[in-house]
């Protein structure tokens, strides 16, 4: 399912934005009776910043925050279906140039969209956060489990098989060679070191 998106160049998406976004979404689980944030970043330069910034508006509501790393947006969505939270969020700007970025979030399983993407916006406007004891932010390797999930779900059919991965210097490739590899392929990698700037092409796969 999509996630709502909020998406900017980096200089619109301040420290201060992010940490307000981190409020709002924050007191939005809480008062769905939630407590836990699965959180996820791409390698754009600004995802860190953003990721300290989310995790101080989330903890100062009390909500926990799980997080998950570097990693491509589909694990965020798997660590939100298979992990003991209550809703997620992804720091990345997709298929965007670089000095983009942006956030895809949501609570429960499922994502944000239409009318809670506005309740969102006017909950932070209004500054009507939750306060409390402060959360606690964990690391988890998410990308383990991920793995151990594909290769016993997938089925693989003739063995050697020579494929080409092009990650466009994304987070992609970080996990997909490894994983193609452990299930028999012979992987041929193309732009798969991750890199900021995206030197090669946007990181974009329908172009």
């Amino acid at each position: 399912a999509a996630a709502a998106r909020i998406r900017s160049t980096a200089r619109d998406l301040t420290a201060d934005v992010v940490e307000k976004l981190g409020l709002g979404l924050g007191t939005m689980l809480k008062r769905a009776g939630g407590r836990t944030i699965a959180l996820g970043r791409d390698c754009r330069e600004s995802s860190t910043r953003f990721r300290d910034a989310m995790i101080e508006g989330l903890t100062a509501t009390g909500a926990n925050v799980v997080d998950i790393g570097v990693v491509p947006t589909p694990l965020t969505y798997f660590a939100a279906n298979t992990l003991p939270v209550d809703g997620l969020a992804m720091i990345t700007g997709s298929h965007n140039p670089p000095e983009y970025n942006g956030f895809k979030i949501g609570h429960g399983k499922t994502t944000l969209h239409g009318h809670e993407i506005q309740a969102l916006r006017q909950l932070i406007e209004a500054r009507d956060f939750e306060v409390g004891r402060p959360g606690r932010s964990t690391p988890f390797d998410i990308v383990t489990p991920y793995e151990h999930f594909i290769r016993q779900t997938v089925r693989v059919g003739r063995k050697g098989m020579r494929i080409v991965i092009d990650a466009g210097n994304g987070t992609g490739g970080e996990v997909a060679v490894p994983l193609f590899r452990s299930m028999g392929f012979d992987v041929v990698p193309l732009f798969c070191e991750m890199d900021a700037r995206f030197p090669n092409h946007h990181p974009d796969p329908t172009v």
